[in-house]
C-alpha cells in the first residue's frame, strides 16, 4: 500500500502542474498578436505601448533590484549571464577611449528607459569623469530620474526630452531602440548631427533580407 501511494504521489507532482497550467491557459485569450501579411508597420494592430503602468512598474522595480542586490555581489568581477555579450560592449568602449588631460566623456543613451544600462557600465567600470545623458519616451524617465534623485547614488546621470539641447557627444548607445521608431532613418539622422567618434548599436535584427515583425514578450 505504502509503495502505491508513493508511486501516485510522484505521479501526482509531475501531473498536476501541467493540469493547472493547461487550465489557468485555457481561460486565456489565445488570439495571435498579429498575423498576416501588410504593407506597413502601422496596419499591424497595436497589444501593448512602453509607457503603460505595467511596464512603467516593471522599470521601477528592476531599478530597485539592482541597487539592493548590489551588496550580495561577494567578487571584484561581474557575474556573467545570457546578456553579458550585449552589456559589456558600452563599458568596454568607454573604457577604450582616450581621455587626455581630464577631459569628460559624453555619452548619449538613446533609448535608455529608466537607466539599467548606465547600472550595467558602473557595476563593471568607473563612471566617473562620463556625462551619461538618456533619452526616452517622458514616462519612462520620470521613472527614472526620480529613481536616481532618491537613491542617493552619485553619477552623472541626466534625463533629457529634447535632444538639440545637446551640441555634441563621443559616443551614442542604441540599445535595442531603432526598431521601435517609426522613422529610424530620421532619428539617426538627428544623431549623426552631434558628430558622435563612435556609434554603437547592440541588440538589433539587421540586414539585407525581407522586413518583417515580431511580438514582444
Amino acid at each position: 500500500m505504502s509503495l502505491f501511494r508513493s508511486k501516485a504521489k510522484k505521479l501526482l507532482k509531475m501531473w498536476l502542474p501541467r493540469i493547472l497550467a493547461d487550465c489557468i491557459v485555457g481561460r486565456v485569450d489565445r488570439s495571435h498578436p498579429f498575423q498576416g501579411v501588410y504593407r506597413a508597420f502601422d496596419q499591424i494592430p497595436k497589444r501593448t505601448r512602453y509607457n503603460c503602468p505595467s511596464l512603467l512598474l516593471d522599470i521601477k522595480q528592476e531599478l530597485h533590484r539592482r541597487v539592493d542586490t548590489r551588496d550580495d555581489i561577494v567578487t571584484s568581477l561581474p557575474v556573467a549571464g545570457c546578456r553579458s555579450q550585449i552589456v559589456n560592449l558600452l563599458p568596454l568602449l568607454i573604457a577604450s577611449m582616450d581621455r587626455r588631460d581630464g577631459q569628460r566623456l559624453r555619452v548619449l543613451d538613446y533609448g535608455g528607459a529608466g537607466g539599467q544600462t548606465y547600472l550595467d557600465n558602473s557595476d563593471m567600470i568607473s563612471m566617473e569623469g562620463v556625462d551619461y545623458w538618456i533619452h526616452d519616451l517622458p514616462e519612462t524617465m520620470s521613472v527614472g530620474k526620480q529613481f536616481f534623485e532618491r537613491s542617493g547614488l552619485t553619477c552623472q546621470v541626466r534625463f533629457i526630452e529634447d535632444l538639440s539641447s545637446i551640441n555634441a557627444v563621443d559616443i551614442v548607445y542604441c540599445g535595442s531602440a531603432l526598431q521601435y521608431i517609426p522613422d529610424y532613418r530620421s532619428a539617426l539622422a538627428q544623431l549623426m548631427i552631434m558628430r558622435p567618434k563612435c556609434f554603437l548599436l547592440t541588440d538589433h535584427f539587421m540586414g539585407r533580407h525581407p522586413t518583417f515583425a515580431t511580438a514582444q514578450v
